[in-house]
């Protein structure tokens, strides 16, 4: 057995391993802000910026995207169902996070606290989570246009 022997770059699996590289990025992003938010001090199990908490959420989640990534790369077809699935679930979390942050801002939002800048981190960070994921979705299952030309 040879091992694992990656797929040649087609410019849609570039695509796909860039967006979701974005989209890990991003839910990695949204962990740290949150953390940094009044969301952090929701309840006993909250991830604290810097706590061994946080840094093992973030840990997951790279492991999550990491690992399915590179089934994907090497050419393992049914992986980029599971990847679906969890980009759906990706997906669900960033628009949550969206609203929590959007929430937070106008609800608690004072101009001189301390987690404005962090709220509207997550916000930003959520909502490029969500477009990525869509595109995601788009990269992976859209239907290829092969041209066949007949010579006369």
């Amino acid at each position: 057995m040879k091992g694992c022997e990656c797929m040649a770059a087609s410019s849609r699996s570039t695509g796909v391993v860039v967006v979701t590289l974005i989209s890990m990025v991003c839910c990695c992003l949204a962990v740290v802000f949150a953390s940094l938010t009044p969301l952090a001090e929701t309840g006993p199990h909250a991830n604290k910026f810097g706590s061994s908490g946080m840094w093992s959420a973030i840990v997951f989640l790279v492991l999550l995207y990491v690992v399915p990534l590179i089934m994907y790369m090497c050419g393992i077809k049914f992986i980029k169902y599971i990847m679906a699935l969890f980009c759906a679930i990706g997906l669900m979390m960033s628009v949550a996070f969206a609203f929590d942050a959007i929430v937070t801002l106008l609800i608690k939002g004072s101009p001189d606290a301390d987690y404005v800048s962090p709220a509207i981190g997550l916000a930003a960070s959520a909502v490029i989570g969500t477009i990525a994921n869509i595109v995601w979705y788009i990269l992976a299952f859209k239907k290829s246009k092969n041209v066949h030309i007949q010579a006369i």
